[in-house]
Order: structure tokens, then sequence, then C-alpha cells
């Protein structure tokens, strides 16, 4: 185990020294193309492993540190990211436990933590369906991933395509400014 905290660090280190080392105004677009592109590279499986060490945290009650109400809450703090991002992340690492070739697929860098969640939301209702949307993953935009998975979800709760579109056309959203 310190063996692999060590690499890890060493890694972080060596990550660290190389974007510090950016000078982005230097490139010409297409190298900022390639660099963006392997950046992404190197987040995807981050983001998997944080993932899959939250719900481990979560299942363990490893997040309970006397401060945080929560597993979202704990996870907000730590990455000072938002309550939304940190509910992504933990409901990611529930999700990816019961999906190990989507938790692989992430891992690997072929779909994106966003990409995952999806494929996991859906196959928590449909096992079967992890297949399909991984297939799908690797080839559609999210919003066609999204839509996907949410037919399944519906399809599962035995609402047909007509009711569902019904329910989203009553949906609506008012705001205001206070004076």
């Amino acid at each position: 185990m310190q063996h692999m905290f060590d690499e890890l660090r060493r890694v972080r280190d060596v990550v660290t020294r190389a974007v510090g080392a950016l000078d982005v105004d230097c490139m010409e677009g297409a190298a900022q193309r390639v660099l963006f592109d392997l950046l992404e590279d190197i987040k995807r499986p981050i983001a998997a492993a944080q993932a899959l060490v939250v719900g481990g945290m979560e299942r363990t009650g490893a997040w309970e540190d006397g401060k945080a109400k929560s597993p979202q809450a704990w996870v907000a703090d730590r990455t000072g990211g938002s309550w939304g991002e940190a509910c992504a992340t933990v409901e990611l690492g529930q999700g990816l436990r019961a999906c190990p070739d989507t938790a692989t697929a992430l891992l690997d860098g072929r779909i994106s933590a966003t990409q995952a969640g999806l494929v996991a939301r859906a196959a928590s209702v449909d096992p079967h369906a992890e297949y399909r949307m991984l297939d799908l993953a690797g080839r559609a935009s999210v919003k066609e991933l999204k839509d996907a998975a949410q037919r399944v979800v519906a399809s599962a709760s035995g609402q047909t395509d007509e009711e569902q579109a019904a329910v989203h056309r009553t949906r609506f959203l008012r705001t205001w400014t206070g004076t």
C-alpha cells in the first residue's frame, strides 16, 4: 500500500512541475489541442479512482471526520467543488460498485466521469443496459447518452415515452429579482 502512495505522490509531483512549466501562449493551436487531450487522458483515470475511493469511504464511513454531515459535504469541502459535483462523485462511486465494466472503461480513460455516471444510473435500474449504454457512450454525445439513460430509467419504472414527454412539458422554472 505504501508503495502505491509513494508512486502517486511522484506522479503528482511530475504533473505539478509539468503543468507549472506550461506557457500556453507560446503554443500553436494544434499543440494546444494535443495538450488538452493529453490532460483529459490524465484526468479521467484520476476521476475514476476518486469516485471509487469515495464509494468505498461512503460504505465504510471513512468520510466521517466530525465536521462533514455527509459524504457529499466531505467531498465538496475537500475538493473546493460545488455540491452538485460532490453529489455526482458520490453517486458515481456508488454506481461503479455494481458496474465493473463501466469502472474499467472509466479507469482506462475510454469514457468520462459524466458518461460513466449516466451508464451507471441506467444500469442501476436495468443491469442488462450497462453494455448497451457503454457502447453508446463510445459513439454518441453526452446529450444522446443522457436521453438514452432517461429512457432506460423511465422504461424500468413503467413510464412510456409519451408519459415522460408529458411530464417534461409541464416542467417550468420561475425566476425573479427581489426589489
